[in-house]
């Protein structure tokens, strides 16, 4: 098919013998750039799905050891939290006293 377009191409304009074959081999390397063009597309469609993937993965992961990171951290209520006062309150006054001596 591609050869008989060569043909008439070649007969319309009145391209002969190194010419043709020039005209021929150019088309023939046309084709071939245009292949590796588009398998060229398709990795890099591959590699960017592969490492939108792996991102998604990472993001997964951080989100995980985040979770179990603050589910190891006790929720600290109010009565906790007055109790930590109160403890650091008698810590400051200790320090205090033995500043004091």
């Amino acid at each position: 098919n591609l050869q008989k377009a060569i043909s008439k191409v070649c007969t319309k304009y009145s391209v002969q013998g190194r010419d043709q074959e020039a005209l021929a081999a150019a088309v023939a390397n046309c084709g071939a750039a245009a292949q590796a063009r588009d398998e060229m597309i398709v990795r890099a469609k591959q590699d960017k799905e592969a490492a939108e993937t792996r991102v998604q993965l990472l993001q997964d992961e951080i989100a995980r050891a985040a979770s179990k990171q603050l589910a190891s951290v006790p929720e600290a209520g109010e009565g906790q939290l007055a109790a930590m006062e109160d403890k650091l309150a008698a810590l400051w006054k200790m320090v205090d006293d033995m500043l004091m001596q």
